[in-house]
């Protein structure tokens, strides 16, 4: 699609009239004199991801447009905490950062301070990709107050105790936690306290076992679960979530479950 798209054409782009939304993802040839004239639009919606040629310069007159109502810098490698630090639009709703190995936790105690109108954050990695945030840095995803999105996937900072700071995230209806490998039943007993938890991922967290899902199983508001991998569940955990109307669940390569969980499932009028 951007075989023949230029620099150049770009800043004739950024003279159309009215110009608010702009999906980059995957452009080039993206340089610092199209990033100038990009930053001083009044964009509202911006997708450079997977531009892994963007310097860090620029990045950062991309992230500081006050205007920004949604980000995406996925796969960005020249992201850092310097880019995320002047990113302070009181609008942005919506950031992705996923696959990114330099930023750290200064990046979400930043943004927990300074964009507290984010609803959906997405900062998953990779497996065996660097990650530079601990749980110090989930944590600080407790002061964003609104958030109903939150992708964490493979990141090893969500712990109990990170895990008790997203409460204060009372907003959350889906979290993806897949892969995260700290995750274990006393985390699941805190996520358990969302009060509007609707989808939840814990695909390939090994260390779950029944009682931390029985736990999840008396959330009310739980409408799809995804446990792929959990090698040490068993029919008692598909038996406990069988009871809530669950519209989409997934439990492929939990392997001690038994021929049990099919007819048990066959109850469940909700799934999809």
């Amino acid at each position: 699609m951007w075989s023949s798209f230029s620099s150049e054409d770009l800043i004739t782009v950024c003279h159309i009239k009215h110009l608010s939304a702009l999906k980059l993802c995957t452009l080039q040839t993206l340089s610092e004199e199209s990033c100038l004239q990009l930053s001083a639009l009044a964009l509202t919606d911006l997708d450079v991801g997977f531009c892994e040629k963007l310097s860090t310069s620029s990045l950062r007159r991309l992230a500081s447009i006050k205007t920004l109502r949604r980000l995406c810098l996925n796969n960005c490698s020249s992201v850092d905490d310097t880019v995320l630090k002047v990113c302070s639009s009181e609008v942005l709703s919506e950031l992705g950062l996923s696959r990114l190995a330099d930023i750290t936790d200064d990046s979400l105690r930043h943004l927990s301070q300074r964009c507290k109108a984010l609803r959906r954050l997405d900062i998953s990695v990779g497996r065996g990709d660097d990650d530079k945030i601990t749980e110090v840095g989930i944590a600080y995803i407790g002061g964003l107050s609104l958030l109903t999105e939150l992708y964490v996937n493979n990141r090893q900072g969500l712990t109990k105790q990170s895990a008790k700071n997203l409460l204060a995230c009372g907003e959350l209806v889906l979290l993806d936690a897949s892969g995260c490998r700290a995750v274990d039943d006393a985390v699941l007993g805190q996520i358990a306290l969302l009060p509007k938890l609707q989808d939840l991922s814990l695909a390939f967290c090994r260390d779950i076992t029944d009682s931390g899902v029985v736990e999840i199983a008396r959330v009310g508001t739980l409408r799809a679960i995804f446990v792929s991998g959990c090698s040490a569940l068993t029919d008692k955990s598909v038996s406990a979530l069988a009871a809530r109307a669950l519209e989409r669940a997934a439990f492929d390569g939990c392997t001690n479950l038994t021929a049990r969980t099919a007819t048990v499932l066959a109850t469940c009028r909700t799934l999809r």
